[in-house]
């Protein structure tokens, strides 16, 4: 009776400690599974924008200067915006150059409006918002002067550039 009673409660706190191990065991298990992901899953953004940029700066060596080196050279600056905004704000000014040497309009009211915010990140927010404005000017001559066929186009980025100025204020 009162040994047998004794063992019985033994052996029910091993199986209560047994479970609560399996338990902890588990919530261990999906600790570790989240932070795998948790860890691994800005890895893999990571690279995919390092083959990006790559990708980019391989399709800049072969072109000449025309339109599609300015698009080139502010896809590159989109691509850095965020990540290093001094890089951004200098292949942002070559696509400046650039656009404005063969006087491709759409090329740099779009540089103005991509400049504005690796400008904002870097915290000159009086100039972001210049850029936001001398590119709502161009897209105004563009939306006269273009073909009916680039009037969404351009709508879409006068609707960014306010967005942006929002943003600034």
């Amino acid at each position: 009776g009162k040994w047998n009673k004794g063992r019985i409660n033994f052996t029910k706190i091993l199986l209560d400690n047994y479970r609560v191990k399996i338990i902890e065991k588990n919530h261990m298990k999906k600790y570790l599974s989240f932070l795998i992901v948790i860890f691994l899953y800005p890895m893999t953004s990571l690279s995919q924008y390092i083959i990006n940029i790559d990708s980019l700066f391989a399709v800049l060596k072969n072109q000449k200067s025309d339109t599609a080196k300015v698009n080139t050279l502010n896809a590159i600056a989109s691509e850095f915006r965020n990540n290093d905004p001094d890089t951004s704000i200098y292949f942002g000014n070559k696509a400046l150059k650039l656009a404005k040497s063969i006087n491709y309009k759409m090329g740099i009211a779009n540089v103005y409006l991509q400049l504005n915010i690796p400008t904002m990140n870097i915290g000159d927010y009086e100039l972001a918002l210049k850029y936001c404005v001398k590119a709502l000017q161009l897209y105004d001559e563009l939306l006269i002067t273009e073909k009916s066929t680039d009037r969404p186009r351009i709508l879409t980025q006068k609707g960014r550039a306010f967005n942006s100025m929002g943003i600034i204020y």
